[in-house]
């Protein structure tokens, strides 16, 4: 597992001066909606993340989950951003659709299976980066 997220990490992106620094334990998370932000979870035609992600304001992204570390523009979550995840082979994308006291609520295609829009609570061990949207 060391060798598949180290293949993920960009150490530069870590001190890149364009990317917001993560919050403390002890901030509180405002969340500033410049618009409001509705999803379609209906799965996709070829039931991979990716497309999830991308019809869901992303589609001028591309390439596999683990690719998509290039457009990686903060470490904060904000409700409509893209997580990217060093889970799996090729890593994992899903939405930020909530963040509240019990974490960063996530919406995703192909965690659970191919074609299975899932939710859940985000494992912040596998957590690369987020994409917020301009």
């Amino acid at each position: 597992m060391v060798l598949l997220v180290s293949a993920f990490l960009n150490p530069a992106m870590a001190q890149a001066p364009n990317v917001e620094s993560p919050p403390s334990i002890s901030d509180s998370y405002v969340i500033a909606q410049s618009r409001p932000y509705t999803f379609d979870l209906t799965p996709t035609a070829d039931g991979y993340c990716v497309s999830f992600v991308q019809k869901n304001g992303f589609q001028n992204y591309h390439g596999n989950a683990n690719q998509w570390i290039k457009y990686i523009n903060s470490k904060v979550p904000r409700v409509g951003s893209a997580v990217v995840e060093s889970y799996g082979t090729i890593g994992h994308l899903a939405l930020v659709t909530s963040i509240t006291k019990a974490g960063i609520e996530v919406y995703e295609q192909n965690f659970v299976g191919r074609w299975i829009v899932s939710h859940r609570i985000l494992n912040t061990y596998e957590l690369i980066g987020y994409i917020n949207p301009h």
